[in-house]
This record gives structure tokens, C-alpha cells and sequence, in this order.
């Protein structure tokens, strides 16, 4: 019986037909999903691929793996993927093997980017970013994020879009449980890929534990120093229905239920302080 693919070291140069055989040996529980991380971003020759499950309602994204192959010179890290940023219809109308890019005018949002996406891009010299669509189930959806230092021509996008088109057909008819045990491993994958942080980081600090967007983080701000609703209201010069939908959002992601109790969570460990400047 011949030995599976990923049994055998990781060429420098991967083929899309290697990649694709080691991605779906790796589903099957024949190989290791950190070598088979390695094995699409050298098919793709990206510095770096992210595997992403992101919940829809309300909209959240979790790192399944990573590989970054500058991680071990201690490069910033990707906390925050671009997946869902780069989408710009309703994610669960996204179709299965689709691509996004970060640099087509006609599909990526690049003035909607969260501040920390936008700061490790120039810091990392990233060219371009390729969202890969895996599937979905309604609830959730699946995607491959390439972070390449270069930007990809219309061979490059044709050859991703091929690659993608088999890993996505494998992806969909994984054993059951597979993503399940792949997200009981994603902690210790994520500590041993990115350098050590605090267990906890003030909710308005540049870590934003919370991943806020730039206007609820601003939103936060005004409601940590004393403002009413009312306030804020007349601050931004918007509708009170669009601020209550934001203050919605925040207290999803806060896990409270109201002003109150978002006010003690932005308050915690600042001795009443502003956490932010």
C-alpha cells in the first residue's frame, strides 16, 4: 500500500495537485494540519494563510490554524483576519470556491478595514490578500486567507481559483467532527504560532479584545466618559435608530445586556481612568 503524500517532506515548490492531495489526506486524518497549512501557501506563494471559521449572526471569526512563515523572526502577527471584510455581498450569499481580493477595486472595501488590519498590512509590505470561500452552513462560513508580498496577476488568481475549487470540494465532504476537533486544538496552534500576549487587554487598548469597529470603539470612548445616548446622538449628527444598532452590536460582543453593564466592563482595571487616548 503506497504511503500517503504527507508522509514525505514538504517540497519548497508545492504543485496545486500536491497541495490539494495533502489537504484532502489531512481531512481525512491521513497528515498534519500545520504541514498541510505550509503545503498551500508555498502552492500559492503566499507569506502566510489563515483557516477560518466565522459565525454570521452576529458576525465573528475564529483561526482554526495559521501558518506565517515569518513568525519565527518574531514578524507581527494577523489577530484580526480580513476573511469577512473582503466580502462585499451577504456572506452566506457567497458561493463555495469563490475569491476575493483585497486589491480588485470592483469587490474589496479597502477603506472599511479595521485600523489594525490596515497597520499590519504596511507593516508586513502585504500586496495583496485572497479570501478563499470553503462553504458555509447557514449558521457559519468556512475561508482560506492568503496574505501574499506580492500582487496577484490574473495566472496567479487562476491557479488559486483551481486549487480552490478542489480544497472546497474536499472541505464539503470531510467526516463529521472533523472541524470540531480541528477548533479543540486552534488554542494551542495559536500559542505556539504567534508570540505570547496577555490574557486580557483593556477593552478600548489597541488589542481590542473585542474587535470593535472604528465606530463602536469611539462610541465606547463617549459612553466610558459619561455620555448618554442622547449625546451621542447629537456628537456623531446620525439617526438615534443607527446608534442604538451599534450599541446593540457592542453588547453582543461585550457579553452584557445594556449601558450599565458595558460602562463597568470599560471601566474595569482603569481606577475610573480612560483606558484610551
Amino acid at each position: 500500500m503506497p504511503r500517503p503524500l504527507s508522509a514525505t517532506a514538504i517540497p519548497h515548490a508545492v504543485s496545486p495537485t500536491e497541495a490539494a492531495i495533502l489537504w484532502t489526506e489531512c481531512l481525512h486524518g491521513a497528515g498534519d494540519l500545520r504541514g498541510t497549512m505550509i503545503s498551500l501557501s508555498r502552492c500559492v506563494r503566499a507569506v502566510s494563510v489563515m483557516l477560518i471559521r466565522a459565525t454570521l449572526q452576529p458576525q465573528r471569526q475564529r483561526i482554526i490554524s495559521s501558518f506565517d512563515s515569518a513568525a519565527a523572526s518574531g514578524a507581527l502577527p494577523l489577530t484580526r483576519p480580513l476573511g469577512l471584510d473582503l466580502i462585499t455581498i451577504p456572506p452566506h450569499r457567497a458561493r463555495t470556491g469563490s475569491l476575493w481580493s483585497l486589491r480588485d477595486p470592483n469587490l474589496a472595501p479597502q477603506d472599511s478595514l479595521h485600523p489594525q488590519q490596515i497597520h499590519w498590512l504596511a507593516q508586513r509590505a502585504i500586496a495583496d490578500v485572497i479570501v478563499l470561500v470553503l462553504g458555509q452552513n447557514g449558521s457559519s462560513i468556512d475561508l482560506l486567507e492568503f496574505h501574499l508580498e506580492h500582487r496577484a496577476n490574473t495566472r496567479d488568481l487562476a491557479q488559486i481559483e483551481d486549487l480552490g475549487q478542489a480544497i472546497a470540494f474536499a472541505w464539503n465532504r470531510r467526516p463529521t467532527g472533523r472541524v470540531a476537533r480541528m477548533l479543540s486544538n486552534a488554542p494551542g496552534t495559536a500559542r505556539r504560532l504567534q508570540p505570547d500576549q496577555p490574557e486580557t487587554s483593556a477593552p478600548l487598548s489597541s488589542a481590542n479584545p473585542w474587535q470593535l469597529t472604528p465606530t463602536e470603539l469611539r462610541i465606547c470612548g463617549l459612553i466610558r466618559d459619561g455620555l448618554a445616548a442622547t449625546d451621542i446622538v447629537a456628537t456623531f449628527g446620525i439617526a438615534e435608530s443607527t446608534i442604538r444598532s451599534h450599541l446593540r452590536s457592542i453588547y453582543a460582543k461585550a457579553g452584557v445586556t445594556g449601558q450599565v453593564g458595558l460602562v463597568h466592563k470599560l471601566l474595569e482595571g482603569t481606577g475610573g481612568r480612560a483606558a484610551m487616548h
